[in-house]
């Protein structure tokens, strides 16, 4: 039976209509998805890097002289990439535990005598971006393997991981600065002066919570802007503040059993209101006195507070502009592994043991 030509023309008409209308819509759909991404504001949060194990790498229990594998997964969760030279950890074994084949990374002093040597892994993490939203994991795998367990059924034994890393925070917010705040009567500003609090973090483990700002004036009619800024250590770590020597960031002494003295809890903070630098002192004893220190700040019990003051200011006009806060620092992070090694023979030896007692 042949159908009329004028049918199959409407037909295919009407299938070419519904393919094209399936285009459009797959084409806004994949338009709106890629503009969330855009629209994402990858500069929040409050986490750098976090390390986890492979799951059954290694197994929680294993019997003695066996070979197992150590997987050890690195996730940049935050906004800045760490890059080639300012991340490393370092894995140490317990005494019941040895490399079953040496790693190819640097080898250092072990802390006693009778374990294996530590290595000390570098590596680099891209931070969340249009890219790459999530932030770079990366999974490093050592092989290990069991010692003989003696004088019982089984020991416990943990695997160290202790890392370090360069990270930076940037936290930006629109400021009112009102220099005819102070005068009775003047009700013709468009915006106050006031203190301004920041949620969610910057996209580090250390951000900026809150920023006061105050119109300090002067004798000649102009003004000068202070801000105090408080900081706080949102992570599970501790910072500490890395040297740089020839241009370069040295950062992996806190992961090598170097002692930092007084570098730890101490991080670099410059701020700039618009393109102006701003001056800054620290808290330096916890208690309300703040010094000059050449933009290094201390926290105490995980909090910073800096002031930041504005040259000689001249503007009469009531604005809004942005404050700019920039924070540097390096930051640990340190985990322990705890696995069961069982004696295979223990039972076999009680059994034993029990014969020969009762024999006598």
């Amino acid at each position: 039976m042949h159908l009329p030509w004028v049918f199959i023309m409407k037909k295919t008409s009407q299938i070419f209509h519904i393919a094209f209308l399936c285009t459009i819509l797959l084409f806004l759909s994949a338009c709106n998805k890629g503009s969330s991404i855009k629209d994402f504001n990858f500069q929040q949060g409050t986490k750098g890097v976090s390390m986890s194990t492979i799951k059954n790498a290694p197994p929680r229990e294993i019997i003695e002289k066996v070979q197992f594998k150590v997987g050890i997964e690195l996730h940049n969760e935050g906004a800045y990439d760490i890059k080639d030279g300012e991340g490393y950890y370092r894995i140490v074994l317990d005494k019941d535990l040895n490399w079953f084949t040496q790693p190819p990374y640097q080898t250092l002093q072990p802390d006693n005598q009778g374990m294996a040597a530590p290595v000390l892994v570098d590596f680099s993490l891209r931070g969340r971006q249009a890219a790459l939203p999530p932030g770079e994991i990366r999974a490093t795998f050592v092989d290990v393997v069991s010692k003989e367990v003696t004088g019982g059924r089984k020991v416990d034994s943990k695997i160290r991981v202790n890392g370090c890393y360069y990270y930076e925070t940037k936290a930006f917010t629109d400021i009112c600065v009102n220099p005819n705040i102070y005068q009775v009567g003047k009700t013709d500003y468009v915006c106050e002066t006031k203190p301004v609090s920041l949620s969610g973090g910057q996209g580090g483990p250390i951000d900026v919570t809150k920023v006061e700002p105050t119109i300090i004036p002067l004798q000649n009619g102009n003004y000068k802007i202070r801000f105090k800024i408080t900081a706080h250590n949102r992570g599970k770590g501790t910072a500490y503040k890395p040297t740089t020597s020839g241009g370069v960031t040295e950062i992996r002494s806190a992961c090598v059993g170097e002692k930092l003295g007084d570098r730890w809890n101490k991080i670099k903070l410059y701020a700039k209101l618009s393109e102006v630098q701003l001056n800054c002192a620290f808290e330096t004893q916890n208690t309300g006195d703040f010094a000059n220190t050449e933009g290094v700040g201390i926290l105490f019990n995980n909090d910073l507070e800096a002031v930041c003051e504005t040259p000689e200011m001249t503007e009469k006009t009531p604005y809004f502009t942005p404050l700019y806060v920039h924070m540097q620092y390096g930051y640990t992070f340190d985990e322990a592994i705890t696995i069961s090694i069982v004696n295979q023979n223990y039972e076999y030896e009680q059994a034993h043991q029990k014969e020969g007692s009762s024999g006598q």
